[in-house]
């Protein structure tokens, strides 16, 4: 179930689409989160939501030894502050947070030096706007992929192996790493969260849509 666009609306507004861990100003790059998830019990509730830029959401679930994670309250907190620095006109957007036309340039290179076909941007966009995870199946008398709100079923064998191949591309990169024992899953990587923003961006700043029936959130 998603959440009711109008308390995604809510939060957006009222954090004034500021992520609310780096605190940097991320119009059409923000992700609404669940703190406590709902495979866990967590709600659609305003207060179980947060606001997080791609790069931040990928570190609230990434778990590195030796490391603390994001505890549900402290979350709680970082939103409220954001909220509040929002509403008293203390926190804008900084100067670094703008995209100027030296980032623009700068990601251009970069999405010209990536060399990734449109199959493989497809499911790399698509998968860091859900769960970061990209999923074949290939049967019998059926073939489907999966990534995110991405998803195509009854593939014929070239299709498929249109999209195997995109896979390829993007674990040689290390934009995936396969998820060892649970079949054709991968999992987008940090390197693959980043990218996936660069590519973003500079559809955005084209006006051009990198996946077709993708739906960001």
């Amino acid at each position: 179930m998603s959440i009711p666009k109008h308390i995604a609306n809510e939060l957006l507004a009222k954090c004034g689409r500021i992520c609310c861990i780096c605190r940097r100003f991320r119009p059409v790059h923000l992700q609404v989160h669940h703190i406590v998830e709902q495979s866990e019990g967590g709600s659609d509730e305003f207060d179980n939501l947060i606001a997080l830029c791609i790069n931040c959401h990928s570190d609230v679930h990434t778990t590195r030894p030796f490391t603390r994670r994001f505890t549900p309250d402290e979350l709680k907190d970082h939103r409220d502050s954001v909220i509040r620095l929002v509403s008293e006109g203390k926190l804008v957007p900084s100067e670094d947070s703008i995209i100027d036309d030296a980032h623009i340039l700068q990601a251009v290179k970069e999405y010209e030096n990536t060399d990734l076909n449109e199959a493989a941007r497809e499911l790399l966009v698509a998968a860091v706007n859900d769960k970061g995870i990209i999923c074949i199946f290939e049967g019998l008398n059926n073939a489907a992929v999966k990534a995110g709100s991405f998803s195509k079923e009854n593939l014929s064998a070239r299709e498929c192996a249109r999209y195997s191949a995109a896979v390829d591309e993007l674990d040689e990169a290390g934009f995936v790493e396969a998820c060892e024992s649970q079949g054709k899953i991968w999992k987008i990587t940090h390197s693959g969260y980043l990218k996936a923003d660069e590519l973003m961006a500079l559809a955005d700043d084209n006006n051009n849509s990198l996946v077709g029936s993708a739906v960001r959130t």
